[in-house]
Protein backbone atom coordinates (compact mmCIF):
# COMPACT_ATOMS: atom_id res chain seq x y z
CA UNK A 1 0.00 0.00 0.00
CA UNK A 2 1.32 3.35 -1.20
CA UNK A 3 1.85 5.93 1.99
CA UNK A 4 -0.50 8.09 0.02
CA UNK A 5 -3.08 5.40 0.40
CA UNK A 6 -2.37 4.82 3.68
CA UNK A 7 -2.26 8.18 5.07
CA UNK A 8 -5.57 8.77 3.62
CA UNK A 9 -7.34 5.61 4.66
CA UNK A 10 -6.11 6.43 8.53
CA UNK A 11 -7.39 9.76 8.00
CA UNK A 12 -10.88 8.62 6.52
CA UNK A 13 -11.19 5.61 8.56
CA UNK A 14 -10.38 7.35 11.96
CA UNK A 15 -11.05 10.43 12.01
CA UNK A 16 -14.09 11.23 15.07
CA UNK A 17 -16.35 12.72 12.57
CA UNK A 18 -16.66 9.46 10.64
CA UNK A 19 -16.54 7.12 13.31
CA UNK A 20 -19.39 8.94 15.41
CA UNK A 21 -21.02 8.39 11.77
CA UNK A 22 -20.42 5.02 11.52
CA UNK A 23 -21.93 4.54 15.80
CA UNK A 24 -25.14 6.54 14.29
CA UNK A 25 -25.74 3.96 11.55
CA UNK A 26 -25.24 1.22 14.46
CA UNK A 27 -27.41 3.02 17.16
CA UNK A 28 -30.18 3.54 14.24
CA UNK A 29 -30.27 -0.35 12.98
CA UNK A 30 -30.33 -1.89 16.77
CA UNK A 31 -33.01 1.18 17.48
CA UNK A 32 -34.87 -0.80 14.69
CA UNK A 33 -33.98 -4.24 15.92
CA UNK A 34 -34.40 -4.39 19.36
CA UNK A 35 -38.07 -3.09 19.73
CA UNK A 36 -38.85 -5.58 16.76
CA UNK A 37 -37.50 -8.84 17.97
CA UNK A 38 -39.10 -8.08 21.31
CA UNK A 39 -42.68 -7.81 19.83
CA UNK A 40 -41.59 -10.30 17.26
CA UNK A 41 -40.91 -13.22 20.16
CA UNK A 42 -44.16 -12.19 22.00
CA UNK A 43 -46.01 -12.60 18.88
CA UNK A 44 -44.13 -16.00 18.06
CA UNK A 45 -45.03 -17.10 22.22
CA UNK A 46 -48.33 -16.39 21.41
CA UNK A 47 -48.33 -18.58 18.59
CA UNK A 48 -47.62 -21.63 20.31
CA UNK A 49 -49.95 -21.55 22.99
CA UNK A 50 -52.94 -24.00 22.46
CA UNK A 51 -55.62 -24.10 20.28
CA UNK A 52 -58.59 -22.57 22.31
CA UNK A 53 -55.84 -19.76 23.62
CA UNK A 54 -55.65 -18.46 19.74
CA UNK A 55 -57.93 -16.06 18.90
CA UNK A 56 -60.40 -17.19 17.00
CA UNK A 57 -62.98 -14.14 17.53
CA UNK A 58 -62.46 -12.65 14.40
CA UNK A 59 -64.11 -12.15 11.11
CA UNK A 60 -62.53 -9.56 8.80
CA UNK A 61 -64.51 -6.69 7.42
CA UNK A 62 -64.28 -8.30 4.31
CA UNK A 63 -65.87 -11.56 6.05
CA UNK A 64 -68.94 -8.78 7.86
CA UNK A 65 -68.56 -6.97 4.18
CA UNK A 66 -70.11 -10.33 2.12
CA UNK A 67 -72.32 -11.32 5.19
CA UNK A 68 -73.90 -7.89 5.13
CA UNK A 69 -74.41 -8.01 1.65
CA UNK A 70 -75.79 -11.70 1.81
CA UNK A 71 -78.35 -10.47 4.08
CA UNK A 72 -79.35 -7.60 2.20
CA UNK A 73 -79.88 -9.99 -0.99
CA UNK A 74 -81.96 -12.50 1.18
CA UNK A 75 -84.23 -9.36 2.36
CA UNK A 76 -84.56 -8.34 -0.66
CA UNK A 77 -85.49 -11.63 -2.66
CA UNK A 78 -86.53 -14.44 0.16
CA UNK A 79 -87.74 -16.11 -2.11
CA UNK A 80 -86.84 -18.79 -4.84
CA UNK A 81 -86.91 -17.75 -8.05
CA UNK A 82 -84.38 -14.91 -7.46
CA UNK A 83 -83.04 -12.99 -10.58
CA UNK A 84 -80.09 -14.97 -12.28
CA UNK A 85 -77.36 -11.97 -11.20
CA UNK A 86 -79.23 -12.02 -7.78
CA UNK A 87 -78.57 -16.01 -7.21
CA UNK A 88 -74.76 -15.37 -9.44
CA UNK A 89 -73.74 -12.23 -6.95
CA UNK A 90 -75.11 -14.85 -3.59
CA UNK A 91 -73.23 -17.94 -4.93
CA UNK A 92 -69.71 -15.28 -5.16
CA UNK A 93 -70.34 -14.11 -1.63
CA UNK A 94 -71.12 -17.88 -0.30
CA UNK A 95 -67.99 -19.02 -1.80
CA UNK A 96 -66.07 -16.00 -0.48
CA UNK A 97 -67.15 -16.66 3.46
CA UNK A 98 -66.43 -20.40 2.68
CA UNK A 99 -62.80 -19.50 1.54
CA UNK A 100 -62.37 -17.37 3.60
CA UNK A 101 -63.67 -19.42 7.03
CA UNK A 102 -61.27 -21.90 5.47
CA UNK A 103 -58.52 -19.88 5.26
CA UNK A 104 -58.73 -19.20 9.61
CA UNK A 105 -59.30 -22.51 10.56
CA UNK A 106 -56.58 -23.81 8.47
CA UNK A 107 -54.31 -21.39 9.80
CA UNK A 108 -55.05 -21.91 13.25
CA UNK A 109 -54.84 -25.71 13.41
CA UNK A 110 -54.05 -27.59 16.48
CA UNK A 111 -51.31 -30.27 16.01
CA UNK A 112 -50.50 -29.73 12.08
CA UNK A 113 -49.36 -27.33 10.44
CA UNK A 114 -51.81 -26.47 7.27
CA UNK A 115 -50.30 -23.21 5.74
CA UNK A 116 -50.39 -24.80 2.45
CA UNK A 117 -53.83 -25.11 2.60
CA UNK A 118 -54.24 -21.64 3.98
CA UNK A 119 -52.57 -20.49 1.12
CA UNK A 120 -54.43 -22.23 -1.50
CA UNK A 121 -58.01 -20.97 0.22
CA UNK A 122 -56.69 -17.53 0.26
CA UNK A 123 -55.90 -18.33 -3.61
CA UNK A 124 -58.75 -19.39 -4.32
CA UNK A 125 -61.15 -16.99 -2.33
CA UNK A 126 -58.66 -14.50 -4.64
CA UNK A 127 -59.71 -16.21 -7.51
CA UNK A 128 -63.60 -16.52 -7.08
CA UNK A 129 -63.26 -12.30 -6.52
CA UNK A 130 -61.58 -11.76 -9.36
CA UNK A 131 -63.48 -13.45 -11.70
CA UNK A 132 -66.75 -11.88 -10.65
CA UNK A 133 -65.26 -9.02 -11.43
CA UNK A 134 -64.39 -9.97 -14.55
CA UNK A 135 -67.70 -11.22 -15.49
CA UNK A 136 -69.25 -8.38 -14.19
CA UNK A 137 -70.97 -10.07 -11.23
CA UNK A 138 -69.76 -7.78 -8.66
CA UNK A 139 -67.54 -4.41 -8.59
CA UNK A 140 -64.93 -5.30 -6.20
CA UNK A 141 -64.84 -7.36 -2.56
CA UNK A 142 -67.01 -5.47 -0.01
CA UNK A 143 -65.61 -4.51 3.55
CA UNK A 144 -62.02 -5.22 2.54
CA UNK A 145 -59.44 -2.90 0.45
CA UNK A 146 -61.60 -2.23 -3.00
CA UNK A 147 -58.77 -3.99 -4.41
CA UNK A 148 -58.54 -3.68 -8.31
CA UNK A 149 -58.01 -6.68 -10.79
CA UNK A 150 -54.05 -6.61 -10.87
CA UNK A 151 -54.12 -6.21 -6.88
CA UNK A 152 -55.63 -9.30 -7.13
CA UNK A 153 -53.94 -11.12 -9.95
CA UNK A 154 -50.48 -10.13 -8.44
CA UNK A 155 -51.44 -11.47 -4.94
CA UNK A 156 -52.87 -15.04 -6.54
CA UNK A 157 -49.26 -15.45 -8.23
CA UNK A 158 -47.28 -14.38 -5.00
CA UNK A 159 -49.19 -16.99 -3.14
CA UNK A 160 -48.85 -19.39 -6.05
CA UNK A 161 -45.33 -18.74 -5.86
CA UNK A 162 -45.18 -19.96 -2.13
CA UNK A 163 -46.97 -22.82 -2.71
CA UNK A 164 -44.67 -23.77 -5.86
CA UNK A 165 -41.51 -23.26 -3.96
CA UNK A 166 -42.94 -24.33 -0.75
CA UNK A 167 -42.33 -21.21 1.34
CA UNK A 168 -43.84 -21.13 4.68
CA UNK A 169 -46.56 -17.44 4.48
CA UNK A 170 -44.87 -15.02 6.75
CA UNK A 171 -46.15 -11.73 8.35
CA UNK A 172 -43.69 -9.59 6.13
CA UNK A 173 -44.40 -6.56 8.28
CA UNK A 174 -43.40 -7.48 11.40
CA UNK A 175 -41.30 -10.83 10.62
CA UNK A 176 -37.68 -10.25 12.42
CA UNK A 177 -35.69 -13.14 10.96
CA UNK A 178 -32.49 -12.22 9.09
CA UNK A 179 -33.97 -12.05 5.31
CA UNK A 180 -36.97 -10.05 6.04
CA UNK A 181 -35.32 -7.87 8.22
CA UNK A 182 -32.61 -7.48 5.75
CA UNK A 183 -35.34 -6.28 3.16
CA UNK A 184 -36.88 -3.92 5.83
CA UNK A 185 -33.19 -1.83 6.32
CA UNK A 186 -32.98 -1.22 3.10
CA UNK A 187 -35.95 0.06 2.25
CA UNK A 188 -36.41 2.16 5.68
CA UNK A 189 -32.98 3.16 6.59
CA UNK A 190 -31.53 3.89 3.30
CA UNK A 191 -33.62 6.51 1.72
CA UNK A 192 -33.03 9.33 3.73
CA UNK A 193 -30.68 7.89 6.57
CA UNK A 194 -27.86 6.35 4.84
CA UNK A 195 -28.17 9.00 2.35
CA UNK A 196 -27.21 11.69 4.28
CA UNK A 197 -24.68 9.90 6.59
CA UNK A 198 -22.28 8.68 3.77
CA UNK A 199 -22.38 11.66 1.95
CA UNK A 200 -21.57 13.42 5.49
CA UNK A 201 -18.81 11.01 5.87
CA UNK A 202 -17.19 12.15 2.35
CA UNK A 203 -18.30 16.19 2.10
CA UNK A 204 -15.10 17.74 4.14
CA UNK A 205 -12.18 14.99 2.44
CA UNK A 206 -10.59 17.76 0.62
CA UNK A 207 -12.51 20.89 2.39
CA UNK A 208 -11.11 20.29 5.61
CA UNK A 209 -7.30 20.01 4.49
CA UNK A 210 -7.60 23.49 3.60
CA UNK A 211 -8.71 23.97 7.39
CA UNK A 212 -5.73 22.44 8.86
CA UNK A 213 -3.14 23.31 6.45
CA UNK A 214 -2.29 19.85 5.76
CA UNK A 215 -3.91 20.21 1.88
CA UNK A 216 -0.54 22.29 1.44
CA UNK A 217 1.63 19.93 2.92
CA UNK A 218 -0.16 17.38 0.75
CA UNK A 219 0.45 18.92 -2.59
CA UNK A 220 4.38 19.26 -1.89
CA UNK A 221 4.84 15.55 -1.78
CA UNK A 222 5.56 13.74 -4.89
CA UNK A 223 2.32 12.96 -6.01
CA UNK A 224 0.28 14.79 -8.98
CA UNK A 225 -2.79 16.49 -8.24
CA UNK A 226 -4.77 13.59 -10.12
CA UNK A 227 -3.00 10.83 -8.47
CA UNK A 228 -4.04 12.82 -4.84
CA UNK A 229 -7.51 13.37 -5.76
CA UNK A 230 -7.89 9.72 -7.44
CA UNK A 231 -6.75 8.03 -4.41
CA UNK A 232 -8.87 10.20 -2.30
CA UNK A 233 -12.05 9.50 -3.98
CA UNK A 234 -11.32 5.63 -4.15
CA UNK A 235 -11.00 5.68 -0.79
CA UNK A 236 -13.97 7.57 -0.21
CA UNK A 237 -15.87 5.15 -2.10
CA UNK A 238 -14.91 2.31 -0.28
CA UNK A 239 -15.72 4.02 2.82
CA UNK A 240 -18.65 4.90 1.69
CA UNK A 241 -19.21 1.12 0.90
CA UNK A 242 -18.15 -0.02 4.02
CA UNK A 243 -20.87 2.15 5.99
CA UNK A 244 -23.53 1.12 3.71
CA UNK A 245 -22.87 -2.63 4.42
CA UNK A 246 -21.14 -3.14 7.55
CA UNK A 247 -24.23 -1.51 9.49
CA UNK A 248 -26.64 -3.50 7.52
CA UNK A 249 -24.42 -6.53 7.97
CA UNK A 250 -24.64 -6.06 11.83
CA UNK A 251 -28.54 -6.64 11.81
CA UNK A 252 -28.91 -9.72 9.12
CA UNK A 253 -26.28 -10.72 11.62
CA UNK A 254 -28.15 -9.96 14.61
CA UNK A 255 -31.70 -11.52 13.31
CA UNK A 256 -29.71 -14.46 12.38
CA UNK A 257 -28.76 -15.14 15.59
CA UNK A 258 -31.09 -14.15 18.04
CA UNK A 259 -34.46 -14.66 15.35
CA UNK A 260 -33.06 -17.12 12.80
CA UNK A 261 -32.06 -17.15 9.18
CA UNK A 262 -36.09 -16.81 7.64
CA UNK A 263 -36.22 -18.28 4.01
CA UNK A 264 -34.07 -16.72 1.11
CA UNK A 265 -36.71 -17.94 -1.06
CA UNK A 266 -39.44 -15.73 0.12
CA UNK A 267 -40.72 -13.94 -2.62
CA UNK A 268 -40.49 -10.10 -3.47
CA UNK A 269 -42.05 -7.95 -5.79
CA UNK A 270 -39.62 -7.42 -9.23
CA UNK A 271 -40.42 -5.51 -12.07
CA UNK A 272 -40.19 -7.30 -15.42
CA UNK A 273 -38.49 -4.34 -16.86
CA UNK A 274 -35.89 -3.21 -14.38
CA UNK A 275 -32.93 -4.78 -16.60
CA UNK A 276 -34.42 -5.14 -19.98
CA UNK A 277 -35.61 -1.49 -20.83
CA UNK A 278 -35.81 2.50 -19.48
CA UNK A 279 -39.33 2.90 -18.97
CA UNK A 280 -41.26 0.45 -16.37
CA UNK A 281 -44.05 -0.93 -18.86
CA UNK A 282 -46.31 -2.29 -15.97
CA UNK A 283 -45.97 1.01 -13.79
CA UNK A 284 -49.75 2.08 -14.34
CA UNK A 285 -51.22 -1.41 -14.26
CA UNK A 286 -48.91 -2.54 -11.25
CA UNK A 287 -48.17 -5.83 -12.57
CA UNK A 288 -45.20 -7.71 -11.08
CA UNK A 289 -43.49 -10.90 -10.95
CA UNK A 290 -41.94 -12.21 -7.83
CA UNK A 291 -38.26 -13.31 -7.20
CA UNK A 292 -36.59 -14.99 -4.04
CA UNK A 293 -35.21 -12.69 -1.66
CA UNK A 294 -32.03 -14.03 -2.66
CA UNK A 295 -32.11 -13.27 -6.31
CA UNK A 296 -33.86 -10.11 -5.56
CA UNK A 297 -30.74 -9.17 -3.50
CA UNK A 298 -28.27 -9.50 -6.29
CA UNK A 299 -30.56 -7.72 -8.78
CA UNK A 300 -30.28 -4.91 -6.07
CA UNK A 301 -26.89 -4.46 -5.82
CA UNK A 302 -25.62 -3.20 -9.16
CA UNK A 303 -28.28 -0.08 -8.33
CA UNK A 304 -27.15 0.50 -4.86
CA UNK A 305 -23.29 0.47 -5.89
CA UNK A 306 -24.56 3.03 -8.44
CA UNK A 307 -25.80 4.84 -5.82
CA UNK A 308 -22.71 4.91 -3.85
CA UNK A 309 -20.60 6.13 -6.62
CA UNK A 310 -22.58 8.96 -7.22
CA UNK A 311 -23.30 9.83 -3.17
CA UNK A 312 -19.41 9.60 -3.72
CA UNK A 313 -19.02 11.76 -6.33
CA UNK A 314 -21.57 14.26 -5.05
CA UNK A 315 -19.88 14.50 -1.68
CA UNK A 316 -16.38 14.98 -3.56
CA UNK A 317 -17.41 17.83 -5.83
CA UNK A 318 -18.60 19.95 -2.93
CA UNK A 319 -15.61 19.81 -1.01
CA UNK A 320 -13.50 21.03 -3.97
CA UNK A 321 -15.35 23.75 -4.48
CA UNK A 322 -15.93 24.88 -0.96
CA UNK A 323 -13.37 26.32 0.51
CA UNK A 324 -13.90 25.51 4.20
CA UNK A 325 -14.83 21.96 6.11
CA UNK A 326 -17.56 23.20 7.82
CA UNK A 327 -19.47 24.93 5.00
CA UNK A 328 -19.42 21.77 2.61
CA UNK A 329 -20.46 19.44 5.20
CA UNK A 330 -23.32 21.94 5.35
CA UNK A 331 -24.33 22.44 1.99
CA UNK A 332 -23.59 18.85 1.52
CA UNK A 333 -25.93 17.57 4.36
CA UNK A 334 -28.61 20.24 3.54
CA UNK A 335 -28.72 19.08 0.13
CA UNK A 336 -28.93 15.44 0.23
CA UNK A 337 -31.62 15.83 2.89
CA UNK A 338 -33.94 18.35 1.08
CA UNK A 339 -33.34 16.36 -2.00
CA UNK A 340 -34.61 13.37 -0.65
CA UNK A 341 -37.55 14.77 1.17
CA UNK A 342 -38.65 16.29 -1.69
CA UNK A 343 -38.42 12.86 -3.10
CA UNK A 344 -41.32 11.73 -3.07
CA UNK A 345 -43.67 14.51 -4.43
CA UNK A 346 -40.99 14.85 -7.48
CA UNK A 347 -42.09 10.94 -8.64
CA UNK A 348 -45.22 12.73 -10.06
CA UNK A 349 -43.05 14.47 -12.58
CA UNK A 350 -42.24 11.39 -14.61
CA UNK A 351 -39.47 12.91 -16.29
CA UNK A 352 -38.00 15.48 -13.64
CA UNK A 353 -38.44 12.38 -11.62
CA UNK A 354 -36.21 9.69 -13.81
CA UNK A 355 -33.38 11.98 -14.35
CA UNK A 356 -33.21 12.74 -10.76
CA UNK A 357 -30.27 10.96 -9.41
CA UNK A 358 -31.60 10.98 -6.31
CA UNK A 359 -35.15 9.41 -7.12
CA UNK A 360 -33.20 6.28 -6.62
CA UNK A 361 -32.31 6.50 -3.22
CA UNK A 362 -35.09 3.79 -2.06
CA UNK A 363 -33.44 1.08 -4.68
CA UNK A 364 -35.78 -1.16 -3.62
CA UNK A 365 -38.81 1.21 -4.80
CA UNK A 366 -36.94 1.05 -7.91
CA UNK A 367 -36.56 -2.84 -8.49
CA UNK A 368 -40.13 -3.26 -6.99
CA UNK A 369 -41.52 -1.66 -10.22
CA UNK A 370 -42.52 1.50 -7.60
CA UNK A 371 -41.22 4.18 -10.17
CA UNK A 372 -42.07 4.57 -14.05
CA UNK A 373 -38.05 4.31 -14.88
CA UNK A 374 -36.39 0.82 -13.96
CA UNK A 375 -33.32 -0.03 -12.82
CA UNK A 376 -31.31 -0.24 -16.30
CA UNK A 377 -32.07 3.50 -16.60
CA UNK A 378 -31.17 4.72 -12.76
CA UNK A 379 -28.03 2.95 -13.89
CA UNK A 380 -27.43 5.02 -16.65
CA UNK A 381 -28.92 8.28 -15.24
CA UNK A 382 -26.45 7.46 -11.72
CA UNK A 383 -23.04 6.59 -13.85
CA UNK A 384 -23.91 9.69 -15.60
CA UNK A 385 -24.34 12.36 -13.01
CA UNK A 386 -21.11 10.70 -11.63
CA UNK A 387 -18.89 10.76 -14.62
CA UNK A 388 -19.61 14.94 -14.76
CA UNK A 389 -19.39 15.39 -10.97
CA UNK A 390 -16.16 13.37 -11.14
CA UNK A 391 -14.36 15.24 -14.04
CA UNK A 392 -15.51 18.66 -12.39
CA UNK A 393 -13.81 17.66 -9.35
CA UNK A 394 -10.59 16.51 -10.83
CA UNK A 395 -10.52 19.68 -13.60
CA UNK A 396 -11.25 21.94 -10.69
CA UNK A 397 -9.01 20.46 -8.07
CA UNK A 398 -6.40 20.40 -11.02
CA UNK A 399 -6.38 23.76 -11.90
CA UNK A 400 -6.59 25.38 -7.79
CA UNK A 401 -4.27 27.97 -7.01
CA UNK A 402 -3.11 27.33 -3.52
CA UNK A 403 -0.12 30.30 -2.40
CA UNK A 404 1.86 28.62 -0.21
Amino acid sequence: MSPLVRFECKKTFFSIKNLLLFSLLIAAVLGMFVPATISFQEEAHSRRKSYSEIDTAGWGSEDWGAAIRMSQLLTLYPDSGRPAEVEAELDVWRRDSHYSAARRVYMRWYGEDRWRDAVQAAIDQDVNIRDAMEAGIIDARLGGNAETLQELDNRIRKNQYLLDHNVRIISEDTDMTAFPFLRRMISVLFPILFTSVIVAAVADCVASERDTGSFKFLLLQPFSRRRILGVKFGVSFFHAFLLAVIPVGVGFLGALLVNGSGSAAYPVAYCTDSYSGFLNSSYESGAVEYLSTADWLLRLLPVVLCYLLFLTAFALFISVVVKTGVAALTITIASSLAASVMRPYLSSIPVFSALWPFSYADPAAVLSGGMQTTALFGIVVLLGFSAVLIAGSFWMFCREDVTC
